[in-house]
């Protein structure tokens, strides 16, 4: 059935269920060669099993979708089948994808990423110690050993004793972030059991207003408004902060070499960093930062209500002033 289109018919009533935007967009993938997905699914001969032609059939094979879950392979290089679908989490989809990195220790196969968070230490670290020892599993004993003994310590949860590591292990939270949690105030059992941030979280970050002072605007126009990048948000809540501190907490100025954003730029006298000066001309900050970066003066990236950077770029090559 690779590439073959289906019918098309719908069943009254339940077009607007997850279930069947799911069912759906998988046809579609499977068998609409316009749909920008088709190269990946169809375009491979990945194709829709006969059974779940009908709705109700693949309804009855896969049951309700969960909360947070999507349609999954098993087998990346299989068909849409019973055996080989399940509802799975964002962490397993990134997990199970083609280009996934996987290391076999033991006899085990996982990915880097499941590996780093059984083991407790950074992917980042563990890349470093393979260029080192070639040899995943010493790699991963390396980067454990650097763990400093504050990491170490154990914590009793619910009666029960374990080490912070294992704790991590347990509830899939990296040591990094609950170490971060705790040392602002979260006690160990809420640092090592809150679920980080997923993509349904965030949209609901997204679709409320954010009161600050007086004001109340969405979550991407405070972002802009404090001229600060919203993953950079979304990791200080993972850490512990509240969504307020997250937005107006200045930079750390040990950490700030080499962005543009924050640099020191002086305006008739007065000395402020890129994102100050944005929000007191009540600039686009994206805009402002883009004209900076292509050379164009700080006043004019500012004042200008064109993007005179293009322009001014050209000037420059003609030799005009």
């Amino acid at each position: 059935m690779g590439g073959e289109r289906m019918d098309g018919e719908f069943k009254t009533g339940v077009v607007n269920c997850p279930e069947h935007a799911t069912w759906w967009q998988m046809w579609q993938r499977c068998s609409n060669p316009h749909n920008k997905a088709w190269p990946r699914y169809g375009g491979r001969g990945i194709c829709v099993c006969e059974r779940w032609r009908d709705f109700f059939a693949f309804v009855e094979d896969t049951g309700k979708r969960p909360p947070a879950r999507s349609l999954d392979r098993i087998d990346v290089n299989g068909d849409y089948e019973p055996a080989n679908c399940r509802w799975a989490t964002q962490d397993e989809q990134i997990n199970n994808r083609r280009n996934t990195v996987r290391i076999t220790i033991d006899g085990a196969v996982k990915s880097l990423t499941q590996w780093s968070r059984q083991f407790g230490v950074a992917r980042a670290t563990v890349k470093r110690r393979f260029l080192i020892c070639e040899d995943w599993k010493q790699a991963f004993e390396l980067a454990k050993r650097n763990f400093s003994q504050e990491r170490q310590i154990e914590v009793t949860i619910n009666g029960k004793r374990k080490s912070l590591l294992e704790w991590c292990n347990v509830h899939g939270i990296p040591a990094k972030i609950a170490w971060q949690r705790h040392k602002r105030g979260w006690p160990w059992k809420k640092s090592v059991t809150e679920p980080l941030l997923d993509d349904y979280a965030k949209r609901d970050f997204l679709k409320c207003n954010i009161c600050i002072g007086a004001e109340t605007k969405g979550f991407n126009e405070w972002c802009k408004h404090f001229g600060i990048a919203a993953s950079t948000v979304w990791k200080r809540i993972n850490n512990g902060e509240s969504i307020h501190n997250a937005l107006q907490r200045k930079p750390d100025k040990s950490h700030s070499h080499g962005h543009t954003n924050r640099r020191i730029y002086e305006i008739g006298g007065v000395t402020m960093c890129l994102a100050d000066w944005v929000r007191q001309h009540g600039a686009d900050y994206a805009l402002v930062l883009s004209r900076v970066r292509r050379g164009s003066p700080i006043e004019k990236a500012l004042t200008d209500p064109r993007d005179a950077s293009k322009s001014w770029n050209r000037n420059k090559r003609q030799g005009k002033k």
